[in-house]
């Protein structure tokens, strides 16, 4: 029963962690003090870093990452914004996946652009829910497999910064 309540306190807290880092990093980057600052980076080094954040959360749950980088091994982009944009998207696809599924995030590049897919195979969205997400006003709290909240604040966030380096976002159910 402990251990039972001990996970649950750690579930929590980290839920609100969470929560409280895309809250800081979002008026961070609404009152100007959040800057894009592009550099070459080796995926391979953010596929670590996103591999060692993940993992606690991905084992909580039993769900395998895969990970496929099929294209160049550097990008040019700011490294803080896209270790929050991968970690968003992941956190993601983790709550809204159910136990002991898997979840791909595939790398491709080109001279001209790069392209991260973060696929998983968990509850689905609806075309409204999908219209809304990157709308501040339309922003809702919904729940994960495992009653996980979540805000939407974090494809927010993914939003603007995937805008402040020029690219895009989309949605697919």
């Amino acid at each position: 029963r402990r251990l039972e309540m001990a996970q649950m306190m750690s579930d929590s807290i980290s839920s609100v962690y969470r929560l409280l880092q895309n809250l800081l990093t979002w008026a961070r980057s609404h009152n100007g003090s959040m800057q894009c600052h592009p550099e070459t980076i080796e995926v391979d080094s953010l596929v670590k870093s996103l591999h060692d954040a993940a993992d606690v959360l991905c084992s909580s749950k039993n769900i395998r990452m895969n990970i496929k980088n099929s294209g160049d091994s550097t990008i040019f982009a700011d490294s803080n914004m896209m270790q929050t944009i991968l970690r968003n998207l992941v956190t993601n696809a983790v709550k809204y996946s159910f136990p002991g599924n898997s979840i791909d995030i595939v790398f491709d590049s080109d001279a001209n652009y790069s392209i991260i897919d973060v696929s998983d195979s968990g509850v689905g969205m609806s075309q409204e829910s999908i219209d809304r997400l990157f709308r501040i006003e339309a922003v809702t709290s919904t729940f994960g497999t495992n009653n996980e909240r979540g805000t939407g604040l974090g494809l927010l966030i993914c939003h603007e910064f995937v805008q402040k380096h020029g690219g895009s976002i989309s949605v697919f159910s």
